[in-house]
């Protein structure tokens, strides 16, 4: 047939109005399938590509099946032709593969019927996924028929359109039902009979069918969709718990998910048809996931090492393999800290618990990174810090998180964060690489802490920085490295950050001169802040004092740090007097009575380099006094301790 060689030439081109031209002339004739057996094989496979070309040219205009309809305009005549085209051809695109599928029944060839169900899926899985079945319904009844008597079967295939279907009979039946369609016998030759002709019970049918011809994880949709047709035919008693172990386990798994308040029981069910399941950690890891909702919390445990007993015995990671893995190891962890009771557990036991706990979380995050599935890998991060809160407070504590900190960071390393990147996960990376610091401090593991900074400070955003300078620079103070060029980075962050981690190189440093340079760098950096300077006034005569400097210069230090928490209270006091002038209001309040009591101490002193101040305490919103807080009293107190210890 030579119309019938030039559209199959044309179509493998990709010439679309040359195939569907040649198309229509080789289909033009019926011919007889028992006499032109090959011609009609032909004429089913340009139907195929008749069909194709259509879609190619949806395609091109953006209309294909599962693209929404352009709009049309109310009286717009031209608009409304445009969508009856598309709408034309989208079931010209259906009908072309259902034809060339009745060929292949009529000449007996299932491949031929294989194809044009393939066809199906694949073109028409976008409408399948938006549950969009308009024009589509009759189609896969014909699809699912044909592929029921064929000899050759592809269960991936069935599996597929059986649950399709059955999820359109299930919207059908919730929005206003219908009429069971059955394909005609000259279309589908002695069609099955499947169900009670009720859209409900047809769907029961199809979805059974599709589990019983198919292996249990090929249907696992299938066997889910008929656990839910069943349920809302006749509630969770009406539910068939029945066939191969993982189809009976799939099927509990959605009686949990439909009936919540009675998950328990039905956990009860599944623990002996655990015991007895395969390998299969996708069943299991949802198993463990339930049984961790409904706080049935040991089966939780015995599903989630289930689900993970093969993964040492995988050589290459595989990824969807491996998600699940990451899933189990997470609701593993979860599992052993809800199970956590103090009045049943002690101390000892708790910890032991919580470690445990801590270690199933890196184990997760590390079969997440092997995805690489960054929100895995986030979950279980979370997980680990709110367990870990209770190791934090003590060095001797701490030091027990280490080994474990240490490899999830590692693996957090892969999870790329920018400013874009939810704030509560910027600020858990950083919380968690503050306690790695803090863990390597206690180590004395000067080293190992340099090189973790440095990580750090490129795998987080300049935003992020802030927290994460001062123990760059204590570790570089401890490794003896020079400071200025880190120093110059960290001006980026403001005045206050500076200020701090000049006096975290100044405590780090075992050079007494080295301190000095850094206390006063500390203070000078802050001489246009001078209440934000008072701090590192104090800590800077501390040291002096400490350190046998000239007492004289340390009381300088602590002198300038009251007199500018003096005049912040003065300025306070002569707010308060403006505001009540001519009152007879008692003005014996603290703030009167500190600066009374320190009078003898307000005089100009002089201290060594840095103290002059160059801005103004005074100046609030608006030009307000800022308020003198509890912070402030108590550095005064902090000073006159030390004045009084020096005198």
């Amino acid at each position: 047939m030579l119309w019938a060689d030039i559209a199959l030439i044309s179509w493998r081109s990709h010439l679309s109005r040359i195939t569907r031209q040649a198309a229509e002339r080789a289909c033009a004739d019926e011919w007889d399938p028992v006499k032109d057996r090959d011609l009609v094989i032909q004429q089913a496979q340009v139907m195929f590509a008749n069909a194709e070309a259509r879609y190619l040219d949806l395609r091109k205009k953006g209309s294909e099946p599962g693209q929404p309809l352009p709009e049309v305009k109310a009286g717009n005549q031209q608009q409304q032709q445009a969508v009856e085209y598309i709408v034309a051809e989208r079931g010209r695109v259906l009908s072309g593969f259902l034809e060339g599928m009745r060929l292949g029944l009529k000449v007996g060839e299932d491949w031929l019927v294989l194809n044009g169900a393939t066809y199906i899926w694949n073109y028409h899985m976008p409408c399948v996924r938006q549950r969009e079945y308009d024009g589509l319904y009759e189609g896969l009844e014909e699809a699912v028929c044909a592929l029921l008597v064929t000899k050759q079967q592809d269960p991936p295939l069935l599996a597929s359109l059986c649950e399709a279907l059955g999820a359109c009979l299930l919207h059908k039946h919730r929005n206003g039902g219908g009429d069971v369609y059955a394909p005609p016998e000259e279309h589908v030759k002695e069609p099955p009979q499947l169900g009670d002709g009720t859209l409900l019970g047809h769907a029961v049918a199809v979805c059974q069918a599709a589990v019983e011809r198919c292996p249990p994880m090929v249907a696992k949709r299938a066997t889910v969709l008929l656990a839910k047709l069943q349920f809302e035919q006749n509630g969770a008693g009406g539910v068939q718990v029945d066939g191969a172990v993982e189809t009976q386990l799939l099927t509990l798994l959605e009686l949990m998910r439909l009936a919540p308040d009675d998950a328990p029981s039905q956990v009860a069910r599944a623990l002996p048809l655990m015991a007895e399941c395969p390998p299969n950690p996708e069943i299991l890891a949802q198993m463990a996931q339930l049984c961790l909702k409904c706080k049935e919390y040991s089966a939780a445990v015995q599903a989630a090492k289930q689900s993970v007993a093969t993964a040492a015995r995988i050589g290459k990671p595989i990824p969807r393999l491996w998600r699940y893995f990451a899933v189990a190891e997470c609701v593993h962890g979860q599992a052993f800290v809800l199970q956590i009771d103090p009045e049943k557990h002690d101390k000892t036991a708790q910890d032991a618990l919580k470690l445990e706990a801590m270690d199933h979380f890196v184990a997760s995050a590390k079969f997440a990174a092997e995805v690489p599935a960054d929100g895995l890998m986030v979950v279980a991060a979370q997980h680990y810090w709110n367990t870990s809160v209770a190791f934090m407070s003590l060095a001797q504590t701490r030091k027990v998180v280490l080994p474990s900190l240490e490899k999830l960071i590692k693996c957090l390393a892969k999870v790329k964060v920018t400013d874009a990147t939810d704030e509560e996960v910027r600020k858990l990376r950083v919380k968690l690489y503050i306690l790695l610091f803090e863990c390597l401090t206690d180590a004395q593991r000067w080293s190992d802490g340099l090189d973790a900074t440095a990580k750090s400070l490129k795998a987080l955003p300049a935003s992020c920085h802030k927290d994460l300078w001062d123990f760059r620079i204590q570790f570089m103070g401890k490794n003896g490295k020079d400071t200025a060029a880190e120093m110059l980075k960290v001006r980026e962050s403001g005045a206050d950050m500076v200020a701090k981690v000049w006096t975290t190189l100044a405590q780090s440093s075992n050079s007494k001169q080295k301190q000095l340079t850094a206390y006063q760098k500390a203070v000078d950096s802050l001489a246009e802040a001078p209440l934000s300077q008072v701090e590192y006034l104090i800590l800077y005569g501390e040291f002096l004092y400490s350190s046998g400097y000239p007492v004289e210069d340390a009381k300088n230090q602590l002198v300038a740090a009251a007199d500018t928490l003096l005049e912040l209270d003065t300025a306070l006091e002569e707010e308060e007097a403006n505001s009540h002038a001519g009152s007879e209001i008692d003005r014996s309040s603290m703030h009167s009575s500190i600066a009374r009591t320190a009078v003898t101490a307000r005089t100009a002193a002089t201290s060594v380099k840095g103290s002059k101040k160059a801005g103004s305490v005074v100046g609030g919103k608006g030009g307000a006094p800022q308020t003198l807080n509890v912070g402030h009293l108590q550095e005064l107190s902090r000073i006159y301790l030390m004045l009084a210890k020096m005198a």
